[in-house]
């Protein structure tokens, strides 16, 4: 049995909404059928395994998403005063008019990775998400230092103290600064940790194309041998052995997708080969 709630909790917060949602068709479904040209004995049978579906289905979700995970499918309905709504039309749109890499594509997946990551440790579920949220803000002061602004925007937001102290304002601040992979510093808070990790999103294609989409954009006269030259140098200094980027959630997939990354950094030819292949679909 223990084995089998830590099997469950292991899962995504995705498939345990997915799983709990399932006991809800059960449940009508074992009510329904007693409108059935049944007899009795029929209708008792049904309603066993209905219901029985319905309640397996219902609290092996639960064990999947957890305190933390209930709380998130909680906020999906129940907004915390506000704040969801807030971020969502006032902050999240100002990534459209980043680059590829930083759009809203990109902040929505390190806002869904950063909820899942934080099931495993003991924080506030609504400073994760506005943390996620406003890490690359400060793009829009340039990227160089990014990070730094995005914390600056973070202290200044006034409507922030609706729902958090100052000490939770700072500590978000501190989150987003410390997000980038270039800082020479450890994160330090579990906050910043999270934002961190949950920011990596390391798929070979993905990162791939984000570095040479970058290079396109703010290299346009460099040649696609020189394109090939710069990409290949930011790879190598980023994710290869001993390079600057660092992992500090053990229970993110990062770790194996960076060995997988990896591999393929050690092989010129099969990295040649993926960045041909990504620059034609990019270049058309």
């Amino acid at each position: 049995m223990n084995r089998l709630k830590r099997y469950l909790s292991s899962l995504s917060f995705r498939t345990g909404v997915i799983i709990l949602s399932l006991c809800v068709p059960f449940y009508i479904l074992s009510f329904a059928q007693m409108l059935l040209p049944f007899d009795a004995y029929i209708k008792g049978i049904l309603w066993t395994v209905l219901f029985g579906m319905a309640k397996a289905f219902q609290y092996s979700g639960l064990a999947i998403l957890g305190v933390e995970g209930w709380k998130r499918l909680k906020s999906k309905f129940v907004r915390n005063s506000g704040l969801h709504s807030y971020v969502e039309n006032s902050i999240l749109p100002r990534y459209n008019s980043f680059d590829e890499g930083h759009n809203v594509n990109h902040v929505s997946a390190v806002i869904d990775q950063a909820m899942m990551l934080s099931r495993y440790y003991d924080v506030d579920m609504d400073m994760i998400y506005v943390a996620a949220a406003y890490h690359d803000i400060g793009i829009e002061y340039g990227r160089d230092n990014h990070h730094v602004h995005s914390s600056r925007i973070v202290r200044e937001d006034s409507n922030l103290k609706k729902w958090f102290s100052e000490e939770q304002i700072q500590i978000i601040a501190d989150a987003t600064e410390d997000h980038r992979a270039s800082s020479s510093r450890e994160p330090r808070t579990i906050y910043g940790r999270i934002i961190a990790e949950a920011d990596r999103q390391i798929i070979p294609d993905l990162v791939i194309k984000r570095a040479i989409q970058f290079g396109l954009k703010n290299y346009p006269l460099l040649s696609r041998e020189e394109q090939w030259t710069r990409v290949k140098s930011h790879l190598i200094e980023k994710y290869s052995v001993g390079g600057y980027l660092k992992l500090w959630i053990p229970e993110s997939s990062n770790a194996k997708a960076l060995f997988e990354l990896r591999e393929i950094l050690s092989n010129e030819k099969q990295l040649r080969s993926y960045f041909d292949t990504i620059y034609d679909e990019i270049v058309v």
